[in-house]
């Protein structure tokens, strides 16, 4: 959720698509669930769509950075450090300032403090202010790994291992009886259940180090169509866009997947202007900051201006005055914290590795 490279530099399309991904996540988390007409309500429940699609380009990126680091005497540490500067001092002050002004019972929190809070939301017992940090775990447990598993592998095997992984974790998805789960969001939030979209992301970044996407190009349309299709037989099947949905997790995010897949695939291969204006620029920017503060308002603006307007227009004001409150948060976060410990990416020891952002 941060800045990004591609092959030959910087893709400045790929932040309008992170700024798309944080706006849909907005739209999700302060309209979701609201007494609204239907029109309104089915916009609202697609916004999960968000969070894949941050997770297909995080692979894209993270898996870019990987490939062309291989070669580098310092390639873990460079990537580990780099990863620890962006994601870890915003996440541990609003972890320790939740738990400091909450009631947290001490086993629920070594689930944040590691890491691992996406297995409390597959069990449906998430801590209060925290149930949105299932996919920044998730992110990081895939992340442990996958650099060593970039490292052993060559290219083509690495590119054949994403693809057969993915419809493996589609397959197992489809198989998964929903009715014995131990939580409503368990196929939603369990790693090995949701990683195929890092995976697809990672696929998109293999094919573009062996400069095989430009020639995959004509087929977009047709993964656009299928993404499409598959989506909605998930909708058709659900009776609604509802991410718990059975139906949903079947077909509804492999759809997703390969929709933020070909979002990415257009943004590295052709010139869009609309990904490119400083609106969606803006919040690509500061994507992050906005998606790990944004939740509490979330939590505690809808209910408070619920009472005093209708439906309608007490979510257009949830949503317009909490994502300003959002975006206030995470500059301010920037400002303050973020960018004292990325300025320590300009270090000589480091300077090398300055061009890698984790996304």
């Amino acid at each position: 959720m941060s800045h990004q490279t591609s092959g030959r530099g910087r893709v400045p399309e790929l932040d309008g698509i992170r700024g798309l991904a944080i706006l849909l996540v907005l739209v999700f988390h302060f309209v979701h669930g609201r007494a609204l007409p239907s029109a309104a309500q089915h916009i609202a429940r697609v916004g999960w769509i968000g969070v894949d699609l941050f997770f297909v380009l995080s692979g894209f990126l993270i898996t870019g950075i990987l490939l062309r680091e291989k070669d580098s005497p310092d390639y873990f540490r460079r990537f580990y450090r780099n990863r620890v500067l962006r994601i870890f001092p915003l996440y541990y002050c609003y972890v320790g300032v939740v738990f400091f002004v909450t009631t947290v019972p001490i086993w629920k929190q070594l689930f944040y403090w590691t890491y691992f809070g996406n297995l409390l939301n597959a069990a449906g017992q998430p801590a209060r202010f925290m149930s949105h940090f299932w996919s920044l775990a998730i992110e990081e447990q895939f992340y442990m790994l996958w650099p060593l598993v970039v490292f052993r592998l060559p290219v083509r095997p690495l590119t054949r291992l994403c693809a057969s992984s993915i419809v493996l974790i589609v397959a197992v998805r489809m198989a998964v009886p929903h009715f014995v789960l131990p939580g409503r969001e368990f196929v939603y939030t369990f790693t090995p259940l949701r990683c195929d979209a890092l995976l697809m992301g990672a696929l998109v970044a293999c094919l573009h180090y062996r400069k095989m996407l430009a020639s995959a190009a004509p087929a977009l349309r047709w993964i656009a169509l299928a993404g499409i299709g598959s989506f909605s037989v998930g909708v058709w099947i659900a009776g609604s866009a509802g991410y718990v949905e059975p139906g949903i997790a079947r077909f509804g995010y492999v759809g997703a997947d390969l929709l933020s897949a070909v979002a990415v695939c257009a943004a590295v291969l052709w010139r869009i202007p609309a990904l490119t204006g400083r609106f969606l620029a803006f919040f690509g920017k500061y994507s992050y900051g906005i998606y790990v503060l944004h939740f509490p308002i979330s939590q505690l603006l809808p209910p408070a201006i619920a009472p005093y307007a209708s439906p309608l227009r007490a979510s257009l004001l949830s949503l317009v005055i909490g994502t300003a409150l959002s975006c206030a948060a995470a500059l301010s976060s920037w400002r303050l914290l973020e960018r004292r410990f990325l300025a320590l990416k300009e270090l000589p020891s480091n300077r090398g590795a300055a061009k890698q952002a984790a996304a």
